[in-house]
């Protein structure tokens, strides 16, 4: 497995026992929480980016260049 993938985003999963397998968040950062399981929190991820996303659009507002789109979901 080679890195996050964009598709990846919202999945958890752990490879147990050379297998890609989905499993619960809360494990991915507990039980597989090791390099060995190669596992990733898509959920977090995706959180992370919708907060970065939200951090962008309100910098943009505050500097001036938000599409009016933008500046109306920002009040």
């Amino acid at each position: 497995m080679e890195g996050l993938c964009l598709t990846e985003t919202g999945n958890d999963y752990a490879m147990i026992d050379g297998t890609k397998t989905k499993v619960d968040c809360q494990d991915v950062l507990g039980r597989y929480n090791a390099d060995k399981f190669n596992s990733v929190c898509g959920t977090l991820v995706k959180a992370a980016d919708n907060l970065s996303a939200f951090l962008e659009s309100i910098q943009a507002v505050n500097n001036g260049c938000g599409s009016p789109e933008v500046q109306a979901a920002s009040v």
